[in-house]
């Protein structure tokens, strides 16, 4: 197929791009939903479960990683369309944290402030996915967000090369310290 036909099926490169994005993000939140239903026992368990099933999505499908959580395209605005699909993922994690929340298993005491722009932020998300979760937690539980992409991105860019050679167990042992954190407050041993 000419690089051209794709215009037949598509308005523009920005409608072709979201549409592989809208593709990717589905594909990556049917992971993560899986393994986020599939999982079950603790929540440092159940995260990383929930962990391990997106680290596999990219290791499979770097390409569509590198789309949607890579350098944005220069020149493109995500249009709503892509923001269904791409918090399925996030529910997905927070799932987990919620669930066990509820269940006494998160510790939840207040133990520092956040600055009002973001308390405001999680008051937002709050609304979203329920209130059990106070702000030291969604803290917490951003922390383990962030490492678990940031770890991945490694990974996948090249970046744990010479330092890591069994990334398997270097994420799982990744995983499992951050969601420690996440559940509990205290830091990682």
């Amino acid at each position: 197929m000419a690089s051209s036909a794709v215009y037949r099926y598509y308005a523009s490169r920005d409608e072709l791009l979201t549409a592989l994005i809208v593709e990717a993000y589905d594909a990556v939140g049917d992971a993560a939903e899986a393994a986020a239903r599939s999982s079950s026992g603790p929540a440092v368990e159940r995260f990383v479960a929930v962990a391990i099933a997106i680290r596999r999505w990219a290791v499979e499908h770097p390409h569509d990683y590198a789309l949607i959580y890579g350098s944005p395209v220069p020149g493109y605005s995500a249009p709503t369309d892509t923001v269904t699909p791409a918090v399925r993922v996030a529910l997905a994690a927070l799932s987990v944290f919620t669930d066990r929340a509820s269940a006494g298993e998160v510790r939840t005491t207040r133990t520092d402030r956040v600055p009002g722009s973001v308390e405001d932020a999680f008051d937002r998300l709050r609304a979203e996915v329920g209130d059990s979760l106070t702000d030291d937690v969604l803290t917490r539980i951003l922390l383990a967000w962030t490492a678990l992409f940031g770890t991945i991105s490694f990974e996948l860019f090249g970046h744990l090369h010479g330092m890591v050679e069994d990334y398997d167990t270097f994420f799982e042992h990744q995983m499992r310290r951050v969601a420690q954190f996440a559940v509990t407050g205290d830091a990682p041993a």
